[in-house]
């Protein structure tokens, strides 16, 4: 973890040794984002250990839905991953890119329109997602 603070660009606060740029932030968001399908991974394996245990599928039923079980996690990481890249939703996030707004605390669109309120350069709607 210590070399998390690496990808986070110099220009995010309170953090010592912070020397990436945006785009390493947005590659490590990505590929934290992307991580979240490892959750799901785990979840599919419950999943096949409660069918085959507790309910006894023979091995040619739990054939039929192995794929689905790969396919959920896999595009649902994936999908949310394209999609925070696309909407340019990683930026510097505490300790490391994740979702977040840059500036911090910009005044977001779903919000409102307060003229007085700096506006997100980046990660617009980061709060909804």
């Amino acid at each position: 973890w210590f070399f998390t603070i690496l990808f986070v660009p110099p220009w995010s606060e309170h953090l010592y040794l912070a020397s990436g740029t945006q785009t390493s932030c947005s590659i490590q968001g990505f590929i934290v984002q992307l991580g979240l399908s490892a959750i799901l991974y785990n979840f599919m394996l419950s999943v096949n250990y409660l069918l085959r245990v507790k309910y006894n599928w023979k091995e040619t039923h739990v054939k039929k839905v192995e794929p689905w079980m790969h396919i959920i996690p896999l595009s649902f990481g994936l999908s949310t991953a394209v999609a925070g890249l696309a909407l340019k939703l990683y930026n510097p996030a505490n300790w490391n890119c994740w979702i977040s707004t840059y500036p911090p605390g910009c005044q977001q669109s779903y919000q409102g329109n307060d003229e007085d309120a700096e506006r997100c350069e980046r990660g617009d709607n980061a709060e909804i997602y």
